[in-house]
């Protein structure tokens, strides 16, 4: 799940530089100096990723 969470953060600053119209700032490495200051933040929106709907962990065991 660690790098799921990986991929939505990358995927969520994305976004967010192509709908702030700053897709030249979506480059490897990133110019740390241009980004915007929600650029450290937007790609976390969740300190914890909700479990409450995940299925049961017995859920499919083949004994």
């Amino acid at each position: 799940m660690g790098v799921e969470a990986q991929h939505v953060a990358i995927l969520t600053a994305v976004s967010a530089l192509l709908t702030a119209g700053a897709p030249q700032l979506i480059t490897l490495p990133s110019p740390a100096a241009q980004l915007p200051a929600a650029a450290g933040s937007i790609g976390f929106p969740n300190a914890f990723y909700p479990t409450n709907q995940a299925r049961p962990n017995t859920e499919g065991v083949v004994k």
